[in-house]
């Protein structure tokens, strides 16, 4: 689920909300009740993680050549 941020136009405080995407939008500060206004967040990451990425990705040749050698498959068949 995202994380949304939040400011008040009130008091200025911000805050975050785990929401599904489905969630409407906050509207009321959760420390005053004055409006919110949503921030987008300039911090954005990905982490890929679990079955379906290769081990091999963005390693250096040597890496890879030592692996095909090791598991006896042509060097040029790895990603």
């Amino acid at each position: 689920m995202p994380i949304r941020e939040y400011r008040c136009k009130k008091c200025g405080y911000e805050f975050e909300e785990i929401q599904m995407f489905s969630d409407p939008d906050l509207s009321r500060c959760v420390k005053c009740g004055g409006r919110v206004e949503k921030v987008f967040s300039r911090n954005v990451s990905a982490h890929f993680k679990g079955p379906g990425f290769y081990e091999v990705d963005n390693r250096k040749r040597d890496y890879k050549d030592a692996y095909a050698k090791e598991r006896g498959v042509d060097k040029d068949s790895i990603p």
